[in-house]
């Protein structure tokens, strides 16, 4: 049972992939999960007590890496189609509308994203297009020129 799971010990020199020279395996291959270090060690040590553990354990292990991988390869494939979509509904827009129609649509956009942020956090910047903005409106409606200031 315990070579069904794990190399023998001690192999010899030859057969060695740590490149150390010192005949120590550093690291074993199942599936797509690659056990490496103290954790091969622990795993020699729990199949010497308990075999049926510790093939339940590289199992799992294993059956969890696979899922990860799974979900990574989704993700990088997903990203994929959300690029090539998002680029043909720019062309589309851009061929449907105009470019200066776009441009304008852009810039509205980033407009209200930028208000919606302020709105959230309250904070914005007097040099910025929007401080401008607000100052003008407030002296429009009748505001002093300058805001109090902390030494007053």
């Amino acid at each position: 049972m315990n070579e069904e799971i794990l190399p023998p010990a001690k192999p010899d020199s030859s057969k060695s992939d740590s490149g150390s020279g010192d005949g120590t395996t550093n690291h074993l291959y199942i599936g797509q999960f690659h056990y490496k270090g103290n954790d091969l060690a622990e795993l020699r040590r729990l199949s010497e007590s308990n075999p049926e553990l510790a093939r339940k354990v590289v199992e799992s292990a294993d059956q969890q890496d696979q899922r990860w991988h799974a979900s990574q390869r989704f993700g990088i494939i997903s990203s994929v189609v959300l690029l090539i979509a998002a680029m043909i509904f720019v062309a589309t827009i851009v061929w449907a509308t105009g470019i200066w129609t776009t441009l304008m649509a852009i810039g509205l956009i980033l407009a209200v994203a930028l208000l919606i942020r302020v709105i959230l956090t309250g904070e914005w910047s007097e040099t910025t297009w929007f401080g401008k903005l607000v100052g003008a409106l407030s002296k429009a409606l009748g505001s002093k020129d300058e805001a109090p200031t902390d030494d007053e």
